[in-house]
């Protein structure tokens, strides 16, 4: 039979390594799950930053190429209607673009191909002139160009500009396209596509033999009356794209890399070109293509060479898609070290609190049933807990050490749950912090009436220039100017949460005092900031935000999310005018 010295020892052993335990495990399961949330939210947020990075700069090439076309469209309706009889040849031919694709005009002998040819000449001068004006103004061109339909004339070619082997644009002699076979993707593949394809198209990067370098052309094939007149377009090198995407990183050794429509790797920081990704993983390639039909960000896990990796996934405008890898090891590092931590945290405390329970002794039965019921309160959460015993004995040290190890606790989780809800960067509360707040709102929303409705507003901010600011002087630059944004902002909503919900978006949540002082808030944001841009001597030392102000309005807005929305759409307005007025690039 056990003395009640053992039975004390053992009970209390029990009831400790079940509250650690317990405690451990709920910590352990929250920490695993709050990592996992975070690291798809950066792997999102790096695939939706560098998706906007690469398609801002694509779009940029398809505006300037559409401005071309639709000068050149109206210049050749211009010249019909003003000439008349200079272009009717174009009105004379049949509607439908397959035939008047393959075959000549009807030219009415050697004067109307004079006139035809004069027509086309005086059309390609000015054509010159408007595109070398925009292309001297696109980032990225190494070519430019717009080829005539040889149907239309055997002298008037088009023109072919290039900047390669010179800091400028340097007119280059035009391809025979009739030399070469249709599917000669080298030589007139950005002709014979764009023909074939009836509309403006980014064509995938391939080798153009002409100029014997490796690029991405955006085409559009030119129409006129049903007749096809020729193709515009521009060429931009592939490696450009590359140098966007080749410093990415991840986690410490993740990458970005570009694939095609069939699954091959176009870019890849350590594997050839062309390599297949379905050589990797079979699942890996339906993932990706998952993605490619939606604006959505597709998140999965592959396995490569032996290593466990998780990826996201997005289409760019360009029907490329862009993957950002990291390994697994990586991506979990941070909540493992908080998990090791807590298991050997807890199994300090348990080597003390068994030392301790040894020595325990009579007159404890009390102690020792409050103490129990403490670590059930324990294991259920409670950790501001503490325990009163004036002894000085062994209980006493018992109890000390649980206190002492609760303390621990408390202030591990307080400081987990701190890490978990605040932006590191700025030290302002996160989107997650944000999304919790909304629900309240939300809450209060749903136990409103008519009569009484909550009364809040949002400010949607964003941060301008951050992208050139980030390119020209460095991240840490970049860091500087949305820290300093952040205090700004909170400055001036003093009395109002303020979350950082995205790379360069701020979220102030105006309430009470805030709320009804809004519209003076505002104006002060703008007096602050000219105030600082004064005195700034250096980019990213100035503040230039995009602002937007939704107020909740029970009729119109069912949730926290409406008057989001609005509020954002607002702000991009606002963005939209000062964009008009100063010049920056969004």
């Amino acid at each position: 039979m056990h003395s009640i010295r053992t039975k004390i020892t053992l009970m209390t052993l029990t009831a400790i390594v079940v509250s650690v335990l317990a405690v451990g495990g709920i910590g352990i399961y929250s920490i695993k799950s709050e990592g996992d949330r975070n690291a798809a939210r950066e792997m999102r947020l790096v695939c939706d930053s560098q998706r906007k990075s690469l398609n801002e700069y694509l779009y940029s090439i398809e505006q300037s190429v559409n401005m071309v076309s639709r000068y050149v469209t109206q210049d050749l309706n211009v010249v019909n209607l003003v000439s008349g009889g200079a272009a009717g040849a174009l009105e004379d031919e049949p509607s439908d673009r397959t035939s008047s694709q393959t075959m000549p005009l009807n030219m009415a002998g050697s004067t109307r191909q004079r006139r035809m040819d004069i027509y086309l000449d005086a059309h390609s001068r000015r054509a010159q002139t408007v595109f070398a004006s925009i292309a001297n103004h696109t980032n990225g061109v190494v070519s430019y160009y717009y080829r005539f339909n040889p149907a239309l004339s055997s002298t008037e070619l088009g023109f072919w500009y290039t900047s390669k082997g010179s800091s400028s644009f340097i007119e280059a002699e035009s391809v025979d396209i009739s030399a070469y076979d249709a599917s000669d993707m080298g030589h007139v593949g950005w002709y014979t596509l764009a023909q074939q394809r009836g509309r403006p198209s980014w064509l995938e990067p391939y080798r153009n033999e002409t100029l014997g370098l490796d690029i991405v052309s955006y085409v559009t094939p030119i129409y006129k009356a049903g007749t096809f007149i020729g193709v515009v377009g521009m060429d931009i090198l592939w490696e450009t794209l590359v140098d966007q995407i080749r410093d990415i990183r991840v986690y410490d050794t993740g990458y970005a890399c570009l694939i095609d429509q069939e699954g091959l790797m176009l870019y890849h920081p350590t594997l050839p070109a062309g390599t297949s990704f379905m050589d990797m993983d079979i699942q890996l390639l339906s993932d990706v293509n998952s993605s490619k039909d939606t604006d959505d960000i597709s998140l999965f896990a592959f396995s490569a060479d032996g290593t466990a990796k998780r990826a996201a996934s997005t289409r760019l405008d360009n029907d490329l898609s862009l993957l950002i890898i990291a390994p697994e090891r990586e991506i979990s590092a941070g909540w493992r070290k908080a998990v090791n931590g807590i298991i050997v945290a807890a199994a300090a405390i348990l080597g003390i609190f068994a030392i301790v329970a040894t020595a325990v002794m009579k007159h404890i039965t009390d102690p020792l049933r409050n103490l129990a019921a403490a670590s059930t309160r324990l294991a259920e959460g409670e950790y501001d807990m503490k325990l009163e015993y004036a002894g000085d004995d062994e209980v006493g040290v018992l109890t000390q050490s649980f206190n002492r190890m609760a303390d621990h606790l408390n202030t591990y989780i307080r400081d987990l749950n701190s890490k978990a809800y605040k932006d590191p960067l700025t030290g302002i509360r996160n989107k997650q912090a944000f999304n919790i707040f909304a629900d309240k709102l939300n809450e209060q929303i749903q136990a409103g009436t008519p009569d009484d409705p909550p009364q809040f507003g949002i400010v949607m901010l964003d941060c301008n220039e951050l992208k050139e600011i980030n390119d020209a002087f460095g991240h840490d630059k970049g860091d500087i100017y949305l820290q300093t944004s952040s205090r700004i902002i909170c400055g001036v909503f003093t009395h109002s949460p303020v979350f950082r919900i995205g790379g360069d978006e701020f979220v102030a949540v105006l309430q009470n005092g805030d709320f009804e002082n809004r519209e003076n808030l505002m104006q002060t944001f703008n007096n602050r900031a000219a105030e600082i841009n004064t005195f700034a001597r250096n980019p990213w030392d100035r503040i230039s935000l995009a602002k937007g102000l939704a107020i909740y309005d029970p009729e119109r807005d069912a949730d926290v999310d409406s008057v989001l929305h609005r509020a954002d759409e607002l702000m991009y307005v606002d963005k939209k005018r000062m964009k008009q007025h100063r010049g920056y690039s969004a």
